[in-house]
């Protein structure tokens, strides 16, 4: 998977948070990761750690840094960026220290893009949140010119905050923290002005089926999904075990690796889930989203596949030269698919085999290279 971390993001990290580049893997500064870790695993909630300055700074050089490449995975699978010149107008809810606004910011600069982005509005509730995020924008300034983002800081609740006209309405890790709750919020007007609406969570069953109530409701309200879903029809997963998540590896820069090592992070799977609706959409059912990689049972090797309507194991030609073989052999999860039947058209037949003839194309093919 690529990675966007610019080569100065250590010292920006440093100067963001206060320390010198040698302290941002030292122990004491970590600590409350250790805390957070053990309360997280047990599922309990530290009481206002997002008030707490020493929380705020290690969630920071952690959870930060970590959750960054999950945006930079939907980017490369072609969500979130508009087509063409068009300005891009980031509205960032239960944004915390700014997490995916800077990772946007990187993505967009390494792809000479980042005049495009002309407002960031960062809304959250901790003010010790905010400042962190003020520090960031400050620092970040130094290696960037950030002049023509007009950013604004919002210190409210998200649902008291609905997004303006033509902004993309970005919800990171924001709407797990409802819990049960999730499953009852009722979309109505409050979408009404955005123009996009991604969201990028917790790669958790519970979040999942949770949500699956507000994807059916944007879905009556005219919104087509352009992530991960192929078409915008009702979830095959609505009534299973099975839920749709992606994973990343969260060690790909080396002050992750050290900072893991330190905390006793050794498993370098990430999951998360992810959405994005929009208005115009090209939508195909032969188009397919793969979302595990490829294993082998007995003799076959076999894949999940999903086209929004229908979810396939799907299982290769077993001659491992053959044509059709050669775009699984590229594809990660995540990636999208297009698949022509040589026969039992137009979609995958039950059992989802795959034969000598088919023609499967890689839509987001090279964006791991």
């Amino acid at each position: 998977m690529k990675e966007y971390y610019p080569n100065y993001f250590v010292s920006w990290l440093a100067k963001g948070t206060d320390l010198q580049e040698s302290d941002l893997t030292n122990l004491e500064v970590l600590e409350p990761i250790f805390e957070l870790n053990r309360q997280w695993v047990q599922q309990k909630e530290i009481e206002n750690y997002t008030l707490q300055p020493d929380f705020v700074r290690a969630y920071t050089l952690f959870y930060m840094s970590m959750n960054m490449p999950k945006l930079w995975f939907l980017m490369d699978r072609g969500a979130i960026i508009p087509v063409g010149n068009e300005e891009i107008h980031f509205h960032d809810y239960g944004s915390g220290p700014g997490t995916f606004v800077w990772a946007l910011i990187f993505y967009l600069k390494s792809k000479d893009k980042l005049k495009q982005l002309r407002s960031v509005c960062i809304t959250e509730q901790s003010p010790v949140f905010i400042d962190q995020a003020k520090k960031l924008h400050k620092g970040l300034s130094q290696f960037l010119d950030l002049k023509h983002i007009e950013f604004t800081y919002e210190r409210r609740d998200w649902r008291d905050s609905p997004p303006k006209q033509g902004q993309i309405a970005f919800f990171g890790n924001v709407t797990n923290e409802l819990g049960p709750e999730l499953a009852t919020f009722k979309v109505e007007n409050y979408f009404d002005q955005t123009s996009e609406i991604v969201f990028l969570e917790p790669g958790t069953s519970k979040w999942f089926h949770r949500f699956l109530p507000i994807r059916n409701q944007l879905l009556q309200k005219g919104w087509q999904i352009q992530f991960p879903c192929p078409q915008s029809q009702e979830c095959p997963m609505l009534n299973s075990d099975n839920w749709c998540h992606m994973s990343i590896n969260r060690f790909q820069h080396k002050l992750m690796q050290q900072m893991a090592g330190i905390t006793g992070r050794r498993n370098h799977k990430h999951y998360f889930s992810a959405f994005h609706f929009s208005k115009n959409v090209k939508q195909s059912q032969s188009n397919w989203r793969m979302l595990s990689n490829i294993r082998r049972i007995k003799r076959s090797r076999v894949a999940w596949l999903c086209n929004g309507e229908k979810l396939k194991e799907t299982v290769l030609n077993r001659r491992a030269r053959s044509e059709c073989n050669e775009a699984f052999e590229t594809a990660s999860i995540g990636d999208l698919l297009h698949v022509e039947r040589s026969r039992h058209q137009p979609g995958l037949p039950k059992v989802g085999r795959l034969y000598s003839g088919d023609q499967v194309t890689n839509l987001s093919n090279g964006v791991d290279d």
